[in-house]
């Protein structure tokens, strides 16, 4: 990731495997305790993840993210947001 913002990396699709299998994984793991974070963390995670538009993001990515997170026990973190 060379020490750029992951986010425009990101937004370039310039992920390597290697780095795409890493943040599935951190994924993964941030969902499996997402209910366990404090709601402020959930919020600032959930806005940096989606706060902006970004022309990559699949359309209904917001609401399957938002009906996982409810699955999960933490209620809708749109409205936490």
């Amino acid at each position: 990731m060379n020490g750029q913002p992951l986010g425009a990396i990101r937004a370039a699709g310039r992920l390597a495997p290697i780095d795409r299998c890493m943040l599935e994984q951190l994924g993964a793991a941030l969902v499996d305790e997402w209910s366990e974070l404090p709601q402020a963390l959930r919020r600032t995670i959930y806005q940096r993840a989606f706060g902006s538009v970004t022309t990559r993001e699949p359309p209904g990515t917001r609401r399957r993210v938002a009906r996982l997170l409810r699955a999960r026990g933490a209620g809708d973190p749109a409205r936490q947001a």
